[in-house]
């Protein structure tokens, strides 16, 4: 008996439906908040069109409920039905917050049980407003739909929408980070004007060129030479090549020891380059044979050379000189002689320089001497 009458009962209840008398706005709700629309809450005495902050959430109808046990209400105002089938059954429940000045973008906040704007949106101004920099925001999507698009990011520090990695608030956008842009990690300068020559700068905790590049025309150019620098890699990746060294004297890139700059690219020294020592003038035109003037610090070839068609030329007839073996490598060989005087090379007492050579005087010439002196004798005499 007991049994056919719960399965009554169920029947019943299952054939049930239940109806909803909803007024319209300014409807008389005191007392009885289901007379309002679905978009609308009870402000006593009157129904009210629902907005940012209003309720939401209202215990959900456990129609089994009503049968045998009464309903249980919980705090996270859901309705929990007590029935000897264990049955929850959710007639009807009013919630609509797409409604009023929230629109299209309002949602019931199911944790607050008001209404709130949908995610990626605050309320600011009397509406729901695109989340944009400086926002809070409980994650990434939050920062999404405002002036940060999809450069947006919850900064879990501030828990504010911020630009994402490489990117910085700047002209009501996020720009792309780029030269003097302040950084934290070689990663937040690689997005912008830098590009991949980017780095973020220890010292002054702004982006900057990388290693052999400098800030230049916008972008970051190879250093080359007079570019400012700190140590000789700094001076490797432009113009210089691997040619290139920093002066410590002047903390710019330079040629190393033995070039100069000339034509655009460090070319070897050669004659009459400046120099501050002897490997200054070895690496070009002069060679082994090049050497630096001490008195005008210009590369010249050594004492025993002479610079003659773009080479280190052995010292010949009339080239000068500072000592006998500066005059004997070349034509002149061993009857070669400095003369002390002029600084010439000429041929040693006995020779004389005849056709590119040192020739020894011969027995015509004794004669001929000889002849011309007995020749002034005899003139004397009549005389």
């Amino acid at each position: 008996m007991e049994s056919t009458y719960w399965l009554l009962a169920v029947a019943v209840v299952m054939s049930m439906s239940y109806v909803s008398v909803e007024g319209t706005p300014g409807s008389n709700c005191t007392g009885n908040a289901d007379i309002c629309a679905d978009n609308e809450t009870c402000s006593d005495p009157t129904c009210v069109t629902r907005e940012y902050n209003d309720g939401c959430l209202f215990p959900d109808k456990c129609l089994l409920g009503l049968i045998r046990y009464s309903d249980t209400c919980k705090t996270s105002m859901k309705c929990v039905c007590v029935t000897i089938f264990s049955v929850y059954v959710n007639i009807f429940s009013k919630g609509s917050c797409k409604t009023g000045k929230l629109g299209d973008k309002g949602v019931c906040d199911n944790t607050t049980g008001k209404c709130a704007c949908t995610t990626g949106y605050s309320w600011e101004a009397e509406k729901c407003k695109a989340n944009g920099y400086g926002h809070a925001c409980t994650a990434n999507e939050d920062c999404k739909s405002g002036n940060l698009g999809d450069k947006g990011v919850c900064d879990t520090t501030t828990r504010k929408c911020a630009c994402i990695t490489g990117y910085s608030w700047e002209a009501e956008k996020c720009a792309a980070n780029g030269h003097d842009h302040a950084c934290t990690a070689n990663e937040d300068c690689k997005s912008g004007n830098l590009g991949d020559k980017g780095v973020c700068d220890t010292t002054t905790s702004k982006c900057a060129c990388i290693t052999g590049y400098s800030w230049e025309a916008e972008k970051c150019a190879t250093n080359g030479h007079d570019h400012a620098c700190t140590a000789n890699e700094d001076c490797k990746s432009g113009n210089l090549g691997d040619k290139g060294v920093c002066d410590t004297t002047n903390s710019k890139c330079a040629c190393i020891t033995g070039y100069s700059w000339e034509a655009e690219k460090c070319a070897a020294n050669g004659y009459n380059h400046t120099c501050s020592n002897e490997n200054d003038c070895q690496s070009g035109n002069l060679g082994d044979k090049g050497v630096c003037d001490n008195t005008t610090k210009m590369c010249d070839c050594n004492d025993s050379y002479s610079w003659k068609g773009d080479n280190c030329t052995a010292n010949g007839y009339n080239d000068t000189c500072n000592t006998t073996p500066d005059c004997q490598l070349g034509s002149l060989g061993e009857n070669g002689t400095c003369n002390i005087a002029t600084k010439m090379c000429h041929c040693k007492d006995g020779f004389f320089w005849e056709v590119d050579m040192c020739k020894a005087n011969g027995a015509a010439d004794v004669i001929i001497s000889m002849t011309l002196m007995l020749g002034a004798f005899f003139y004397k005499k009549i005389v």
